[in-house]
């Protein structure tokens, strides 16, 4: 009974080491990238001998793919060896131009055993990559404001083709340039479903597939939002330079923002959100006409201008000012009474000036009157 036990004892070291060697490829699957291409041909391979092509760990949903040719009759599989619990694994049944989709996480090689009595070569092409089926426009729940979009993506390059639609049954083919697709679909008005599915041909003529599927929700809003300047009006006259701007704007979907401008100037954002019905904004502007505009711009990007022309006077000196006159109407009024009291103070007699002489009684006769 001894020495079983001690056989046990000498594989714990084994098992040890075994597990410090392979412990940082076992950390390092998921975040692995293999070559995407392996291209070339064996050393020959002796009668009744293996030879195998290592890919390194794979991740779940890895593909492989390949495609080779012998010099003579081989027997060939795909080995791997389980991440966690180091079990190997082969899959036969293979074609010579085949692919499989990785399963199990771990270590992958493609094996070919020599059975015939001559020395046999292989040559062969193998791609290893993981599929992408990315929707760079439109976002998901994002508004658009066109019922036949183009929707854009990428896929990893390898994709047989990508198909969209609003029907997962009954999807058209998209335009495929590299890893760049385009594709054009007919919507509703309101909340649509977008269906991308890229498929891939792992055996000639499709034999062996599989898809990958992705949606993308999109609310269509072609109708523009309503906007209006509710005062002031078109051609009012404004004595100063305080100016209040009310405008109306509204939208059935949602509203996204409101924008004022002045006589073709910078847009000024002046409202947020889905703000519906009556709002205000002062601003001053300086003596003269002026074009006032309001934009209203929806979740789709649909936009919609009011503008209203308006004159401000903020001159305190003009009849149309804001003092309506007053200081000029003043002084006017001041130089009048100013001129009237000069006027009266000339026109009236001197008080100090001298009267000519009143005419001399005739002396009375003294005589007579003695006697």
């Amino acid at each position: 009974m001894a020495v079983p036990v001690m056989k046990r004892l000498t594989l714990i070291p084994v098992c040890v080491l075994m597990l410090l060697v392979f412990m940082p490829s076992f950390t390092s699957v998921s975040g692995y990238t293999p070559p995407t291409d392996y291209r070339g041909a064996s050393p020959p391979i002796l009668y009744y001998h293996p030879w195998s092509l290592s890919l390194g760990a794979l991740d779940v949903g890895t593909v492989i793919q390949w495609n080779w040719s012998a010099t003579d009759n081989l027997n060939f599989r795909i080995a791997y060896t389980s991440a966690s619990d180091f079990h190997t694994v082969g899959v036969p049944g293979l074609l010579m131009e085949d692919g499989i989709v990785v399963s199990v996480n771990g270590w992958y090689e493609l094996a070919w055993f020599n059975y015939g009595p001559h020395n046999v070569t292989v040559n062969y092409w193998v791609d290893v990559y993981t599929p992408v089926l990315a929707v760079k426009s439109p976002v998901d729940e994002s508004y658009l404001n066109s019922r036949t979009p183009t929707i854009h993506g990428v896929t990893e390059g390898r994709a047989t083709a990508v198909l969209v639609g609003t029907d997962p049954l009954h999807l058209q083919k998209a335009n495929m340039t590299g890893i760049n697709w385009a594709g054009t679909v007919a919507l509703v008005e309101g909340r649509n479903t977008i269906f991308i599915q890229s498929y891939y041909w792992l055996r000639p003529f499709g034999a062996e597939n599989f898809t990958l599927t992705r949606t993308v929700n999109v609310t269509v809003d072609t109708v523009p939002p309503a906007v209006s300047i509710v005062s002031p009006s078109n051609g009012t006259s404004i004595r100063g330079r305080a100016v209040q701007v009310y405008w109306n704007c509204s939208d059935t979907v949602g509203l996204m923002k409101v924008d004022l401008r002045v006589d073709n100037g910078s847009w000024v954002t002046v409202s947020w959100g889905n703000t519906l019905g009556l709002g205000y904004t002062p601003i001053g502007l300086p003596t003269g006409e002026h074009v006032i505009e309001v934009r209203g711009t929806d979740r789709a990007g649909n936009q919609v201008i009011a503008s209203t022309t308006v004159r401000t006077n903020s001159n305190d000196w003009s009849l149309g000012g804001p003092m309506y006159g007053l200081p000029i109407i003043g002084i006017v009024l001041a130089a009048i009474v100013l001129s009237l009291v000069t006027y009266f103070a000339y026109a009236k007699p001197r008080s100090d000036a001298q009267s000519p002489p009143a005419p001399a009684e005739p002396a009375a006769d003294t005589k007579n009157e003695k006697s």
